[in-house]
């Protein structure tokens, strides 16, 4: 081997290489020593064993070097990793020394921005997915067509897009390149894909979509409260509602007849006197006292985390 530890780094693993090597009368020449060993022999064996320790030794060393320098980095907002979609990286200088420039792509930036804020509208991400591959924006993979896994993964880790980033799981840290969007969009857009009430799409997370029937999973069977799903009748293929655990005894209704009697009844709800002031009321001095609240709450919070 060239040096000693190019055999291996490990100190157990050494020692059993060691071993092994005695056990069955292997030599072991080391180009930078320009030496055979004999590990038969106590001192040759005692020589690369002392050697096995420096190398465990300095591997420790340089793994807290390593990880000193990237917390020390993070802590000083200092791009790390894989240029995130959305982004573009220029370097000064090379070496530890390095400066890192990080700023908006001008062609990814915007479709990055455009997926967060049609999430925090709800967006279903399926529609979003379909969108991108007609307008032929290719993934960040270079693939022509998104994954619903992908557009969910920007979201829910995307703090780089609020110009922060998180350092082994902890506290929100300052980052030195600009947002993409704004905070409290980008924290709607979390808010819409972590909402347990959504749908759960294996493998990607909870997932905004939308409703093709009126009632689906709305109504509740009379009789085990579980919710109604969309069927259809096997010899009219009428559409009908029925209970979702599919139990003998639980109800099912004809989905034209059931649609009709909701939307009867909440078209006349809605046509009571003062339901339409009721929803188009708006207290732009409310809202902006609950944004700062809530921004406030997540300062308190990020005090909590440090």
């Amino acid at each position: 081997m060239w040096e000693s530890d190019r055999g291996s780094r490990e100190l157990e693993d050494w020692a059993g290489f060691l071993n092994d090597c005695r056990r069955h009368g292997v030599l072991i020449y080391v180009t930078r020593d320009d030496k055979t060993y004999n590990v038969a022999k106590v001192g040759d064996w005692t020589a690369l064993a002392n050697s096995g320790v420096n190398n465990a030794t300095e591997s420790d060393k340089k793994s807290e070097d390593i990880k000193r320098g990237v917390a020390d980095a993070a802590n000083r907002g200092v791009p790390y990793g894989k240029t995130p979609y959305g982004y573009r990286r220029s370097y000064e200088g090379s070496g530890p020394a390095r400066v890192v420039h990080q700023e908006p792509d001008p062609d990814t930036g915007p479709v990055a921005r455009e997926i967060i804020t049609r999430i925090s509208r709800s967006d279903p991400v399926s529609r979003i997915v379909q969108d991108l591959y007609d307008r032929k924006i290719p993934s960040p993979a270079g693939q022509p067509r998104w994954t619903q896994t992908t557009i969910v993964r920007l979201v829910l880790g995307g703090v780089v897009y609020i110009g922060k980033r998180r350092h082994n799981g902890g506290p929100l840290l300052a980052g030195s390149w600009p947002a993409i969007i704004d905070e409290d969009v980008y924290w709607r857009a979390v808010a819409v894909l972590s909402d347990p009430a959504r749908r759960t799409n294996a493998g990607s997370g909870i997932r905004p979509g939308s409703a093709k029937y009126l009632l689906s999973y709305i109504v509740k069977c009379g009789t085990c409260d579980s919710p109604l799903s969309m069927t259809t009748h096997h010899s009219t293929v009428e559409a009908y509602y029925r209970c979702s655990t599919g139990r003998a005894g639980c109800v099912s209704a004809p989905m034209a007849w059931m649609d009709e009697l909701v939307a009867d009844s909440v078209i006349r709800w809605l046509a009571e006197p003062g339901r339409y002031e009721d929803f188009t009321r708006s207290d732009d001095g409310e809202a902006a006292a609950a944004r700062d609240e809530a921004k406030a709450e997540r300062d308190r919070l990020e005090d909590f985390r440090r």
